[in-house]
């Protein structure tokens, strides 16, 4: 597989410290999720890295800054598990400094799903909301998203 070009407008190069894994995998594998993967390519859809260069036009991420980012196909035509990968910046959110890169690259699929989901709604105050399956990685970030927001569940808490 080649190494990735260097970004172009609206994107951002990225050495890979950590890459997410889960079930949506497999289907990138010719097997029911047709994303634009041929052989040779890594698979991967969310990870977590440095930036090492980017592109024109973007605004809020520099060299060394650390990211965590979903993207499917990513630029180039692999997966997130190589050792760098093309992306574009606005599929990318800032890693928390106290979060590693482990723990960084199993949220960008959830976490997005949740944080998507809770944007769409865009509940007032004055609404409330039920949030089931919580016990599910999607519920448990969209539970711990809404409270962070303060949108009020039963009673005056998110459930």
């Amino acid at each position: 597989m080649s190494e990735p070009s260097s970004p172009g407008p609206g994107q951002i190069l990225v050495a890979v410290e950590a890459a997410g894994v889960g079930p949506w995998d497999r289907l990138l594998n010719g097997a029911g999720w047709d994303v634009g993967l041929r052989p040779p390519a890594a698979l991967g859809v969310e990870g977590a890295g440095k930036v090492l260069a980017v592109g024109a036009g973007v605004t809020g991420f520099a060299a060394d800054d650390r990211v965590l980012a979903h993207e499917a196909p990513l630029r180039g035509g692999s997966g997130f598990w190589p050792e760098r990968v093309l992306i574009n910046a606005d599929h990318t959110a800032a890693c928390p400094p106290d979060l590693d890169a482990v723990h960084a690259a199993a949220l960008p699929v959830n976490g997005l799903t949740a944080l998507q989901a809770l944007e769409e709604l865009d509940l007032s105050r004055e609404q409330r909301l039920l949030i089931t399956n919580g016990g599910g990685a999607t519920g448990a970030l969209a539970i711990q998203l809404a409270a962070a927001k303060d949108l009020p569940g039963r009673c005056g808490r998110v459930m």
